[in-house]
């Protein structure tokens, strides 16, 4: 008897499903990767890979090089989005646990609201600003637990900026996906990104030639699924569903994160951490759910 074809829905599903779990295990294989290189080589290896096959993949999908007058915004976007971004998580990753990573970037929507609404004019409810306010507590929870009660983890610190970046990129993207779809966007960001990274990538050959087996699977592994694949698997699901429904499988990504930084690397987040993990998700949440007019 024929299988019946999956419907759209459940394919969105699944490639959401995928996407937030190669995003999440990214974190534990970023930590693995820094037991044996700079944090500068091991994201300049990681992307170089990725920009590889999204550039194999545009090149058989034959998609258009952008417009020239889109070429600066591109550009701009790329460096935030990319080389920023994730030049500067990668060294937060060096201090700070995969399991408190996750709930970090679990924070982006909260600061692509807030630039929307400077940017843009977005309305927010009143009470956005308290789940913002909360969220904000949350994260301020990590930095302190992460660095031990004590005092701040600059890694931490480091790595809401890298946030930050990636927000802005989110935000002022949304123009160009009106022209381009968003893994035509992606992949030329990326690509664009990669090279902005390229100065950082000194002394990556003696690291690489001397990396143990384990570290260079994580490399692999880096580069290709949670880089490359998972933005593939995640322009599939927004194709397939909307924005709103697709987004909401991220809040599974935490789970991940802790999941496979306990079983790649044995580490978990401090339990003030995770309290204040949850209290930064628990402001998103307010933000997303409540805190947008129409």
């Amino acid at each position: 008897m024929p299988t019946a074809p999956m419907r759209p829905g459940w394919i969105a599903a699944l490639c959401a499903a995928l996407a937030v779990l190669f995003w999440g295990s990214s974190f534990a294989a970023v930590r693995l990767t820094l037991r044996h290189f700079e944090p500068g080589p091991a994201t300049v290896l990681r992307f170089v890979t990725a920009s590889l096959v999204l550039a194999v993949y545009l090149a058989i999908r034959r998609e258009p090089l952008p417009r020239l007058r889109d070429w600066p915004l591109i550009t701009l976007l790329g460096f935030l989005g990319f080389t920023y971004n994730n030049l500067i998580l990668t060294y937060g990753l060096v201090t700070v646990t995969a399991g408190s990573a996750t709930f970090l970037v679990g924070t982006m929507s909260i600061f692509s609201a807030i630039i929307g609404q400077a940017a843009f004019g977005e309305r927010l409810r009143p009470i956005a600003w308290l789940g913002i306010t909360v969220s904000l507590t949350g994260v301020a929870t990590i930095a302190m637990a992460e660095g031990q009660g004590s005092s701040v983890n600059l890694g931490a610190l480091m790595m809401m900026s890298g946030i930050f970046a990636q927000s802005i990129n989110y935000v002022f993207q949304r123009p160009l996906l009106r022209r381009y779809s968003p893994l035509q966007f992606t992949g030329w960001a990326m690509i664009i990104g990669t090279v902005g990274m390229l100065p950082w990538g000194r002394g990556v050959w003696p690291q690489l030639l001397t990396a143990p087996p384990d570290v260079l699977l994580a490399l692999l592994y880096l580069g290709i699924l949670p880089t490359a694949v998972a933005h593939l698997l995640w322009s599939a699901a927004l194709a397939r569903a909307s924005a709103y429904q697709v987004a909401s499988a991220v809040y599974a990504m935490p789970l991940v994160g802790i999941a496979t930084g306990w079983l790649l690397l044995g580490e978990l987040p401090p339990l003030a951490a995770l309290v204040g993990g949850c209290t930064a998700l628990a402001g998103v949440l307010l933000v997303n759910w409540r805190g947008r007019r129409g």
